[in-house]
């Protein structure tokens, strides 16, 4: 009985925050328990713990009278988030790049075209699954370097600018644009051109922020 609540508990959580994420639910809409209840066919107390998740982790406010409210992200926010971004991701750039082998080239590769068939062919909506493998890609470097720490704060940061991000995506052309800029940091790699390597991912960073952030 426990785990079936937990389970109930941990699918109402992923799907209200997906929905946050995806920008499906917008910054300062009035959710309800019983919305989510109702939807989900499930009880009330599931939905509740998992509003007290996403109350913790900063995506809602919680109002006890009437229900709660999707918290909004503010432009200075993000764009400090990104800048964290562009300075943790080079960092593990540089640290990693020595330790990048042939296989990890290809897995690279792999992940790039999976992005593309997901934009292109996906079953979901088409920059939902493509953001996965964005994802994917960028956090594919600090697997390699193992910081239990920084990726601790890589994951808290991707999760509250994915909204963002999934915006950039949707623009027309930047997911071809974000294809070829992960091709030439690839590139750059199977070079084995630190300078270029660390450069093109910056650009590529720098150009996502001004998609993600533009009025």
């Amino acid at each position: 009985m426990t785990s079936k609540y937990l389970s109930k508990s941990e699918e109402a959580y992923e799907i209200i925050k997906h929905k946050i994420l995806c920008n499906e639910l917008k910054s300062g809409e009035v959710i309800s328990e019983k919305r989510f209840a109702d939807e989900l066919n499930i009880s009330r107390t599931p939905v509740r713990s998992a509003f007290q998740k996403l109350l913790l982790e900063g995506y809602i406010k919680i109002y006890p009278s009437w229900g709660a409210i999707v918290q909004e992200m503010s432009l200075e926010e993000s764009k400090e988030i990104y800048d964290l971004r562009i300075a943790i991701e080079t960092f593990i750039m540089k640290k990693t790049f020595a330790l990048i082998t042939k296989e990890d080239i290809e897995n690279l590769k792999q992940i790039i075209q999976k992005q593309k068939d997901a934009f292109l062919n996906g079953d979901e909506p088409r920059g939902i699954k493509s953001m996965k493998y964005d994802m994917e890609f960028h956090s594919y470097f600090l697997n390699i370097y193992k910081n239990d720490k920084i990726n601790q704060i890589f994951n808290s940061y991707t999760e509250k600018i994915s909204s963002f991000g999934y915006i950039a995506l949707m623009r027309p052309g930047r997911i071809h644009t974000t294809l070829s800029e992960h091709e030439m940091i690839v590139a750059a790699l199977e070079k084995r051109d630190l300078d270029a390597a660390v450069k093109n991912l910056e650009t590529h960073l720098e150009n996502g922020k001004r998609n993600a952030l533009m009025s």
